[in-house]
């Protein structure tokens, strides 16, 4: 479900976890079975300086309702953000808000918007 685009990568390998998702060139919105490697974890305001942005914006696919971001001066949808994102931000809580980069082996690349959750954790050292 994550809004992807052709834009360069800006996190440094982190995971190699995959994930199937679907393809979004805003605003046509196209199934694909490639599988997307994450490539890491950063902070909103990790993620606004790397793209040399002041602001990212949610901006809602009036055919589905389907959330995404975009940023002025990068075409198209540059991801998705998940509802609890959505809701955290709207109530002004960033604090477990964070960014996720994802690529795929065709070239493809987006970002997921979501709350970072300590509800799996097993160990922390």
């Amino acid at each position: 479900m994550s809004g992807l685009t052709n834009k360069k990568g800006i996190a440094g390998a982190m995971s190699n976890s995959t994930n199937k998702t679907k393809q979004v060139n805003a605003p046509v919105i196209e199934e694909t079975t490639n599988e997307f490697e994450f490539k890491g974890t950063m902070s909103l305001s990790t993620f606004k300086s790397a793209l040399g942005v002041d602001k990212v914006s949610v901006v809602k696919n009036p055919h589905t309702g389907k959330l995404f971001i975009a940023a002025v001066g990068h075409e198209g949808s540059l991801g998705s953000i998940s509802d609890k994102a959505f809701e955290a931000l709207s109530s002004g809580d960033s604090d477990n808000v964070v960014v996720s980069e994802m690529h795929s082996a065709d070239g493809f690349q987006g970002y997921t918007v979501h709350t970072q959750s300590s509800d799996n954790t097993v160990l922390t050292f």
